[in-house]
């Protein structure tokens, strides 16, 4: 193929995972619409200055784009969220430069059924089974399953995303935001592992924003809604959460409790797990905000996740590549890179 040809096709899928036309990206790139047309068609000799002015409008980095290596990422964006879009994008350059330098997760022998259907509940009992697939493979607590599957995490400083993962040829990273609650945090891990086990060859938006509470989905968001529910089952069982719908509106608020401190998570995962059992059992007519009611005192729970330790270990052993291979890289770039990729302190106390 030649190199006009590779060049289209990088252009090509770079904008349709921006849902950008190729007019838009011609003014935000400051070039003709022809030029952008030339390209696309693989009739343009290829002319520097215009694929930096290209690159730029995508915010990718331009050596990185013409390398021999480059593969398109599956990270898709939504142009209403631009402050989401603007800090993962950076993101995204920062891992394409040393992505060669990561490890390749292993693969997952717990599989899914194909999702085709839009259906919520056959939706929640899918996620529920293979939530309890996955813990019964790999062990009860999110670090297990991600040192297992030695998968890659990158936590950054910035509040503008929960947390989306990356994925570059057969290379897989889940970024997620460092500043959020320890149990917003867990709770985004286990919901980026879904996509990593299941989804990682499908993009994804980047804290795509649906509502739950309908008895169908809405098309193209099957895959979200279920990773939103498998890490709502991983934490709090399906089991567990049956018992208390069996027993609504009589709850043992001590075992609600007990299974907030166990899962390390929230009262609204407790909230939602009622919620989808009683939906289950065709009790709607309990509404989500009786739930909550009902449910406010759990809220004065002090939530401990311990999550943020585990963060720092994989911070330090990405440290541990920077400072390996820092004769790989420019010293502006290498500053670059620890800006955005590393914390910039020194101590889990200090980090968080």
């Amino acid at each position: 193929m030649s190199i006009r040809c590779i060049i289209a096709e990088r252009i090509q899928a770079e904008s349709e995972r921006r849902g950008l036309d190729y007019r838009t990206l011609a003014e935000l790139a400051g070039l003709d619409l022809s030029i952008i047309q030339g390209y696309i068609r693989a009739e343009r000799q290829l002319v520097l200055v215009e694929i930096k002015s290209i690159c730029d409008a995508f915010g990718i980095n331009t050596l990185s784009f013409l390398s021999a290596n480059y593969t398109v990422p599956a990270v898709r964006y939504r142009l209403e969220r631009k402050a989401c879009r603007k800090i993962v994008q950076k993101i995204e350059n920062a891992l394409q430069i040393i992505i060669d330098y990561l490890h390749s997760p292993e693969e997952s022998f717990v599989k899914r059924p194909d999702i085709e259907f839009n259906d919520r509940n056959i939706l929640l009992a899918m996620a529920a089974k293979m939530a309890d697939a996955v813990k019964k493979e790999y062990g009860n607590k999110i670090e297990e399953v991600y040192e297992k599957l030695n998968l890659p995490i990158v936590s950054c400083s910035n509040d503008s995303f929960e947390a989306f993962l990356f994925a570059s040829g057969q290379k897989y990273v889940v970024c997620c935001s460092n500043v959020k609650s320890e149990v917003r945090i867990h709770f985004s891990l286990a919901h980026e592992l879904c996509h990593y086990l299941f989804d990682k060859n499908v993009m994804n938006d980047v804290d795509e924003c649906i509502s739950f509470y309908s008895d169908t989905i809405p098309l193209g968001a099957e895959r979200e809604f279920f990773a939103t529910k498998f890490a709502q089952f991983f934490l709090i069982t399906f089991s567990r959460s049956e018992k208390w719908a069996i027993r609504w509106p009589y709850i043992d608020h001590n075992d609600l409790a007990q299974a907030l401190v166990e899962g390390r998570c929230s009262v609204e995962v407790a909230i939602n797990s009622i919620y989808d059992q009683l939906g289950l059992r065709k009790q709607f007519r309990h509404s989500y905000n009786a739930i909550k009611y009902a449910l406010q005192e759990l809220d004065k729970i002090p939530p401990f996740s311990g999550i943020r330790n585990f963060l720092w270990q994989q911070e330090l052993l990405l440290r541990e590549i920077l400072d390996d291979r820092s004769e790989d890289f420019s010293p502006d770039i290498l500053t670059e890179l620890r800006q955005t990729l590393l914390s910039g302190k020194m101590s889990p106390c200090q980090l968080f």
